[in-house]
């Protein structure tokens, strides 16, 4: 049978168990995916005795993590790369083959001397064995052994269908999430989407939903910030740009002639620091264009957040507070905040990134124009204009005191965040078609009008 029929008959299993009235969510999948074609035995038997039989290789560590217990790990003592620039080959072995297969292959590495960094899973799986490699020219050369050791052959299970595959070995990259566990994700929201209509579910439409979710959440930015906590991704930026990149994977292995050389291109375009950095920059920008549509913060969010911020400020300070609700923003991080008082529990009841955002924004501006038209009131527009190109290099001291009119903008608006609120405010406002490096100065004739209408 071939891959894409495979993948077509999944989808219809998880499609069928759904219509048995089942919750279909991404471990429900998850847990199918893994063991398609195969049986699943146990083969974590063999963990004492891999560890034993290498415990002398000089060029291997093999050892089981008290607190990860489902893999034996192989780990070459000079792997030093981080699992992000690292490609993944999964060599599925059925449990008469898995005992010398995993000693065959793990010694090849050994002799070469390749840097890897590997697991085996404690039952048979399609992906029951994991190496990761440091480079293409490894992957080819433990692929070309694979595929000439007639016993390894004869004990390969079939491959994950929604993978990149040579037809016995499927090869993907993950960074620091879980290719299969991302699959898995798609496919449930795929089939949830499709409650109204489970007899067309098919590999083209699931292509076709994938394609089309990615569009709006990752170029639009559609939604970013409820696609980032519906998929419980701890680092929202490097998390989401990770689960960007394995999207796109899937989509380049979803195609019906996708072979090997795609893979190729897609690890050398990822690991690209140019390509990272532009991909970071992209969703930080979308998260934050996403985060200003919340139009009003609801009695029970603002009431929650006064209450967290003065006991931040009271324990530590208001600067304190501030810093740490906008490391919340970046990180969706509710460890940031303490247990005491309640105010972990009350964050994590009532308060999301959107939601912040928008209050820190609302801060912001509202710091921004108050203190502006207090400058603007008791002195002048050369002064304002003095006061506003100042802050940039951290000099706040052209704007008055009145009222603590300085302080309040100190402490809510950095130096490096006075341009993009200062946008902001001109889009609210509806200014349009603003040249770049001009902005000050729209922003200044806004607040002049502003001040005369208050007179």
């Amino acid at each position: 049978m071939d891959r894409i029929q495979r993948a077509n008959d999944f989808l219809r299993l998880i499609a069928e168990i759904s219509k048995n009235g089942i919750l279909i969510d991404s471990n429900l999948v998850y847990s199918n995916l893994i063991t398609l074609g195969t049986e699943k035995k146990l083969i974590d038997t063999y963990f004492t005795t891999w560890q034993n039989r290498d415990a002398n290789n000089p060029n291997i560590d093999v050892f089981v993590q008290p607190d990860w217990k489902c893999f034996c790990q192989f780990k070459s003592k000079n792997a030093t790369r981080d699992f992000d620039d690292m490609l993944k080959i999964y060599i599925p072995i059925d449990e008469s083959h898995i005992y010398h297969g995993v000693n065959k292959i793990f010694d090849y590495i050994s002799r070469n001397n390749i840097s890897h960094k590997s697991k085996v899973a404690t039952h048979t799986r399609f992906d029951d064995l994991v190496i990761r490699v440091d480079d293409v020219e490894a992957l080819s050369d433990i692929r070309k052994f694979v595929e000439n050791d007639g016993y390894i052959i004869e004990g390969l299970i079939q491959t994950n269908p929604f993978a990149i595959s040579d037809g016995m070995i499927s090869f993907a990259w993950d960074g620091d999430l879980s290719y299969n566990r991302v699959v898995s994700e798609w496919i449930s929201e795929y089939i949830n989407s499709m409650q109204n209509n489970l007899d067309a579910i098919s590999y083209d439409s699931f292509i076709d939903y994938v394609g089309k979710q990615y569009e709006e959440v990752f170029e639009q930015g559609q939604g970013i910030n409820s696609f980032y906590r519906s998929r419980k991704i701890n680092n929202s930026i490097n998390d989401l740009v990770n689960y960007q990149r394995i999207t796109e994977l899937l989509l380049i292995s979803l195609q019906r002639d996708s072979k090997l050389s795609d893979l190729y291109k897609f690890y050398e375009y990822v690991k690209s620091p140019y390509s990272k950095t532009e991909a970071y920059e992209n969703i930080k920008r979308l998260k934050n264009k996403d985060s200003l549509i919340v139009e009003e913060i609801p009695d029970d969010v603002k009431e929650a957040f006064d209450y967290a911020f003065l006991q931040i400020s009271t324990k530590e300070s208001p600067e304190a507070a501030v810093l740490r609700f906008k490391k919340f923003v970046k990180d969706g991080n509710y460890d940031l905040f303490t247990r005491t008082n309640g105010v972990r529990a009350l964050m994590q009841e009532t308060i999301n990134i959107p939601f912040i955002n928008r209050i820190i924004y609302e801060e912001q501006k509202s710091a921004l124009i108050s203190s502006s038209l207090e400058t603007l009131k008791k002195y002048d527009t050369i002064q304002l204009g003095r006061a506003i190109f100042g802050v940039e290099n951290n000099d706040y001291r052209s704007f008055t005191s009145s009222n603590g009119a300085r302080e309040r903008l100190r402490l809510w608006v950095r130096p490096d965040e006075v341009s993009n609120v200062v946008k902001n405010i001109l889009i609210e406002e509806g200014y349009t078609d603003i040249k770049p490096y001009e902005e000050y100065w729209v922003f200044m004739e806004m607040i002049s009008k502003l001040n005369g209408k208050s007179k």
